[in-house]
């Protein structure tokens, strides 16, 4: 199990240092040699998305997400687990119905012709790779479901619910 995390951690992780460094050496060249990198704003657009979309599956699972608990502190034992159990089944299904939305755009996609404006690199891989992002993410919320509901789930750093 741990590796699966890490593995989707690394995935989010590469997406963000190559918006990172995509954006470092474009503006580099821009302003040193006044050139650009051929579709970096699409790039860095479509890399954005499986950042988001791969984090999004890290942090459901860890619950290392931003948390406003003012009814979860105020709680005892017994009710934070309910709301636990709450928060985290209204956010499987929150992500479960939205990796199925996405899915028709995706395949739709993956079918069009549609490409960057440069370098006519098609767009449908990086949609494809979004998408597993939400899938991943439906499936670590349930992964964390199924924890909580068994009273097995390791605690976040913060220690914290998302209630």
């Amino acid at each position: 199990m741990d590796r699966l995390i890490a593995s989707v951690e690394r995935i989010a992780g590469a997406a963000l240092l190559a918006i990172a460094l995509l954006t470092f050496a474009s503006v580099t060249l821009r302003y040193l040699f006044s050139a650009q990198i051929p579709d970096w704003f699409d790039l860095s657009k479509l890399l954005q998305g499986i950042a988001i979309f791969w984090g999004i599956a890290c942090v459901c699972y860890r619950n290392e997400h931003i948390l406003v608990d003012l009814v979860w502190e105020k709680s005892n034992e017994a009710n934070r687990r309910r709301i636990d159990l709450i928060a985290t089944t209204v956010v499987f299904i929150f992500l479960t119905v939205m990796a199925y939305m996405l899915a028709a755009k995706t395949f739709q996609v993956l079918q069009s012709t549609q490409a960057t404006s440069d370098l006519r690199l098609p767009v449908g891989p990086f949609h494809l790779m979004a998408w597993l992002g939400t899938v991943a993410a439906a499936v670590l919320s349930l992964l964390r479901l199924i924890h909580l509901w068994r009273d097995t789930h390791p605690q976040s750093t913060s220690g914290q619910s998302n209630g």
